[in-house]
């Protein structure tokens, strides 16, 4: 299985790019800082001195509440408003977004040509690799990654090759 394909990215595939790479609300992140809200909830009362288990028990909800707010209001103002900003600053002060890349694979490498480089890496190189309907990552490490929008019959279906040789080098899919 190999192939080849040519593409000009748009603003709107790296926002979706890192969307989904950005996407990952860790649960187990957020148990942790209510955790550490619950222990600073803990700390107040202890050192407001004389306090009730109720009042403590309050103190302890009203920080987890307090807490899960900023957890939420940050999410929010992260992915209405600062991704996109972010995107729209880096796309433009990167040239290879303005230009074709041709993506190009066979059973050994992936490939990527732009006018001003060429990156020939083999499966094995690569950290992780995510996919959805709109767009595939294929992770060079935990914050470099190339992407292709699947926008295309003929781009799904070389995901799906692609997908396949990473499976075969036993690189991992995020998730």
């Amino acid at each position: 299985m190999n192939g080849s394909f040519v593409f000009r990215p748009k603003e709107v595939d790296l926002l979706t790019a890192l969307r989904m790479h950005y996407n990952r609300f860790r649960v187990k992140h957020f148990f942790w800082f209510i955790a550490f809200c619950a222990l600073v909830g803990v700390a107040i009362s202890v050192v407001a001195g004389d306090t009730s288990a109720m009042e403590l028990l309050k103190v302890v909800g009203g920080m987890i509440i307090y807490g899960c707010v900023v957890v939420f209001l940050l999410q929010i103002a992260i992915r209405i408003w600062w991704l996109p900003r972010y995107v729209c600053r880096v796309f433009r002060q990167q040239v290879d977004f303005h230009q074709d890349i041709e993506v190009t694979w066979d059973a050994e490498h992936f490939t990527t040509k732009t006018p001003n480089s060429h990156v020939r890496s083999p499966w094995a190189d690569f950290h992780l690799w995510n996919r959805n309907e709109d767009i595939m990552v294929l992770y060079r490490s935990e914050a470099l990654f190339n992407f292709f929008p699947l926008d295309d019959a003929e781009r799904r279906k070389a995901a799906d090759q692609i997908e396949a040789h990473l499976r075969n080098a036993g690189v991992k899919r995020r998730s």
